[in-house]
């Protein structure tokens, strides 16, 4: 999974290569084929959406305005799409990471973040809405109080990791032990935090994911 953080804002953008300007185009050109023929085929319209949106999450400020020209697209014709709605407000945070005035950030990030409440609210249940929110909502400062949400939607996720494992890919599973055992341990409960990043180690010990976990653990000592 995708995560598109907040302490990316203050950031330098960094500089997309030519060769994956190229790419990106090359691709993007096969989505954007379908829409040419029918420019309201949801299909079409979520698939080039979250490629942007992928793409735009690497620092590609280019895709990151066509994911939002086509998260709006689709909403127009789904207005209750959650899937699409907790990535246009992912889309957002990130557009935020590419707009200078603080002003203009900080709406950007406040819109982001209502859209990603609004999925959740039209789709509580739904796994990849809930990560979406969570992952990105992970580091944005406590003056924007998003905690408390990011507390709850990692500990539903990780209880959906032990009862439908198959649902998550393993680095989705490891995220969520990760971010989950950081919640806790800010709760001061470190020994359920041990616990959670044990858990999540388990899964590949080996995985980039769980260097990330490693780092965290150190925190025990």
């Amino acid at each position: 999974m995708l995560r598109c953080c907040l302490l990316i804002l203050l950031l330098a953008a960094v500089t997309v290569s030519a060769a994956d300007k190229a790419e990106f185009g090359k691709k993007l050109a096969e989505l954007q084929k379908p829409l040419a023929a029918n420019p309201t085929n949801a299909a079409a319209l979520f698939a080039v959406a979250k490629y942007c949106h992928d793409i735009g999450a690497k620092d590609n400020e280019e895709a990151a305005k066509l994911a939002e020209k086509y998260f709006n697209d689709l909403l127009k014709l789904q207005p209750s799409n959650a899937l699409a709605t907790a990535y246009l407000g992912s889309t957002l945070t990130m557009r935020a990471r590419d707009t200078f005035w603080p002003t203009r950030r900080l709406s950007l990030v406040k819109e982001g973040n209502r859209l990603m409440d609004r999925a959740v609210t039209l789709a509580t249940n739904d796994l990849t809405v809930r990560m979406t929110r969570a992952m990105n909502n992970v580091h944005m400062p406590a003056w924007l109080d998003r905690e408390a949400l990011v507390r709850d939607d990692l500990a539903w996720l990780w209880e959906q990791v032990q009862q439908r494992p198959a649902a998550f890919v393993t680095g989705d599973k490891q995220d969520v032990a990760h971010y989950h055992g950081v919640m806790l341990f800010k709760a001061k409960q470190k020994e359920k935090a041990k616990e959670i990043w044990e858990a999540g180690l388990a899964l590949d010990p080996n995985s980039p994911e769980a260097a990330e976990i490693r780092a965290e653990q150190k925190k025990l000592k």
